[in-house]
């Protein structure tokens, strides 16, 4: 199925910009093939670019940018396996034209991850309203196969009073926000590039990265099993939504344009009654010059 500029617009225009958004994501991927794309999401300084970096195992030399300033500007990609991809997106909440470069990125991954700063301790209302709106450009079967979340800079926090209280209050605000419980992961890339510049294995494991990648790579496989299947069916289920959603429209038209002919119907019966007052004591008179012509 192809969708052209003017027809996206409209659909937009007639819908909602984060339906646009989900079909664009569902068309591209349709397009690619059989790539797998990978995006990371969360706020600036979430993490979200170091944690994909250390995937990359780009240690000495950054493959994403990262600071703590916005850095990613657009979707950046890079590959992890042949048949696997990052994509490192704008932090969110800074600037609403990154927030929506962010998430036409994310509605074209396979896999998304969540990435949260523990340093700045429970979601913040943005974040739990972020998680909703990806959670809720997929379909409910399919949240838990495709969106992670990932706890990063542990190293800050771990040892801190109340950390086993905080990551359960996450985890219960992840699933007060996608209505169901998530993969849950606590990594530290610092401590990953630590152990590898310094050649220490144990710093290296301690980290998480090289588990949570195979984990990545595991999820990448299952879902690119059904890799068909499941983006003829997305597409299918969106088109469904969206043609429910235009016949919703075309009724609340035709219902308004009726309700406009009835106003217009009543308005008019209004003025004809208002003038057949204004003329009804004319036409009683001509009636009486009439009566007294013929009586004589």
């Amino acid at each position: 199925m192809v969708w052209n500029h003017q027809e996206l617009k409209a659909l937009e225009k007639y819908t909602s910009y984060d339906l646009a958004q989900k079909l664009r994501g569902v068309l591209e991927k349709q397009a690619r093939g059989d790539q797998i794309l990978i995006g990371n999401t969360g706020m600036v300084s979430s993490g979200k670019s170091s944690l994909f970096n250390a995937l990359l195992g780009a240690v000495e030399e950054e493959r994403f940018k990262t600071g703590a300033i916005p850095t990613t500007k657009t979707g950046d990609q890079a590959q992890l396996t042949p048949t696997v991809r990052l994509v490192d997106t704008p932090g969110i909440d800074v600037d609403e034209t990154d927030d929506e470069t962010a998430y036409q990125n994310l509605m074209a991954c396979d896999l998304i991850v969540m990435v949260h700063n523990v340093k700045t301790g429970p979601l913040t209302k943005r974040e739990s309203d972020w998680l909703k709106k990806i959670a809720s450009g997929m379909q409910p079967d399919q949240v838990r196969q495709r969106l992670i979340f990932v706890c990063s800079w542990i190293e800050e926090r771990e040892n801190s009073p109340g950390y086993k209280e905080l990551l359960e209050n996450l985890r219960q605000q992840v699933f007060d926000a996608v209505g169901t419980g998530l993969p849950f992961w606590e990594v530290s890339a610092k401590r990953y590039k630590t152990g590898r510049l310094k050649q220490k294995d144990t710093l290296v494991k301690l980290s998480e990265i090289p588990s949570f990648k195979a984990f990545l790579l595991k999820q990448a496989k299952e879902y690119h099993k059904k890799l068909a299947y499941r983006r003829d069916q997305e597409q299918l289920e969106l088109i469904t939504e969206i043609k429910d959603l235009l016949s919703i429209q075309k009724g609340k038209a035709q219902t308004e344009r009726q309700a406009v002919w009835l106003a217009s119907q009543e308005q008019k019966t209004r003025t004809l009654e208002k003038w057949d007052r204004c003329l009804r004591p004319f036409h009683e008179k001509r009636e009486k010059i009439k009566e007294m012509q013929g009586e004589r």
